[in-house]
């Protein structure tokens, strides 16, 4: 016999709650519950479970931190288009896509320092 609580009044977002349901393939509201808190609970649980406390095998995945090969800049696209342009015109059309470009005020500046080392490097200024 499970441990369950009584019953209780949980709202879900509605899109959220069909995709977790077809994506796993489950058939009730209580399904997706049970999927998450489960998730959660061997995620989070204190290491070293005794032996009825062995997860479930969809649940058993070894998280395993994989460094990554490189350094990669997040900027490195925009410090590209920045290096092939040939004119002070797309300097400054470039610029205006990053202005736009929903990037952090501090990667703006980043890139619009950038951009003005490019203008004299080239000569544009």
């Amino acid at each position: 016999m499970k441990n369950r609580t009584n019953p209780i009044g949980v709202r879900f977002d509605i899109e959220k709650l069909a995709f977790i349901k077809q994506r796993e393939k489950l058939e009730s509201n209580q399904q997706v519950v049970d999927l998450l808190v489960n998730k959660y609970w061997w995620e989070w649980k204190m290491p070293i479970p005794t032996h009825k406390e062995v997860p479930p095998d969809n649940l058993k995945e070894e998280k395993v931190y994989q460094p990554p090969k490189e350094i990669i800049d997040p900027l490195q696209d925009w410090k590209d288009d920045l290096n092939n342009c040939e004119s002070g015109e797309e300097i400054n059309y470039v610029g205006q896509k990053i202005a736009t470009s929903g990037l952090s005020r501090h990667d703006q500046n980043v890139l619009n320092k950038f951009g003005k080392m490019i203008c004299e490097k080239k000569g544009f200024i």
